[in-house]
């Protein structure tokens, strides 16, 4: 079946890879790029690491997304590191406010500990009155908490996620190409500005986690060089 299609064409044809649509956001081939085959789709807390999550706390249908990030060195420029994904959660359908704040809690409690020296920073998609209440529901449990607000000017809209596309096309986001981390990259693939009728919470999830980017300081703690197999 696939002895005479390219590489570019099997990934389309069998793996359901999507064509790159004139108002899609993302550069089809550099979103494909930042998947890395082999990588576990979670990875352990490391000592002295610096973890950034996002979250988006969709409590009606939608889903509500998890996504952390490790910070890792780039040897060639210390100055822009890489992000690698090392733990993505979901919950599906109506969500209660206990189920959103074990969402994010759970995912702080693993990378966020005293023993190793490690610290999770973590934003939340506070859009709305929905997200201003899950503020108030968390913050008691998880500290280092960033509101990230998408309403208001399209050009604020903008500049979140460009600052996720800039990472993208740089080549410094690195995730699983497993589990859920398959539905991330479907959601980058399938996203354009206008996201009102599109599965787009892990997309939002994500701008959370690299907004951090900007507020995080970097210490020794970027020491560990990347190594897929194990973070």
């Amino acid at each position: 079946l696939v002895a005479d299609m390219d590489e570019r064409t099997i990934r389309q044809n069998i793996e359901g890879e999507f064509l790159q649509a004139k108002s899609a956001y993302f550069n089809g081939a550099n979103v494909e790029d930042c998947f890395v085959d082999g990588m576990p789709e979670s990875s352990l807390v490391r000592d002295k690491g610096i973890y950034l999550q996002g979250v988006d706390p969709a409590k009606s249908h939608d889903s509500a997304w998890s996504l952390v990030l490790k910070i890792v060195k780039n040897d060639q420029d210390p100055d822009r590191p890489y992000l690698v994904g090392v733990r993505a959660d979901q919950r599906r359908g109506p969500k209660s406010t206990e189920t959103l704040v074990s969402l994010a809690v759970d995912s702080f409690n693993a990378y966020h500990v005293a023993r190793l020296k490690s610290t999770c920073y973590t934003a939340i998609d506070a859009t709305g009155f929905g997200g201003k209440m899950f503020r108030e529901a968390i913050e008691q449990y998880v500290p280092n908490l960033t509101n990230v607000e998408f309403g208001g000017t399209i050009q604020k809209k903008r500049m979140l996620l460009g600052d996720l596309r800039t990472i993208i096309d740089e080549g410094r986001l690195l995730l699983p190409r497993e589990g859920l981390w398959l539905q991330v990259r479907k959601q980058l693939l399938a996203y354009r500005l206008d996201d009102r009728k599109i599965e787009q919470d892990a997309v939002m999830a994500l701008v959370c986690a690299v907004y951090l980017l900007r507020r995080t300081p970097m210490d020794g703690s970027l020491s560990v060089p990347f190594d897929a197999t194990g973070l």
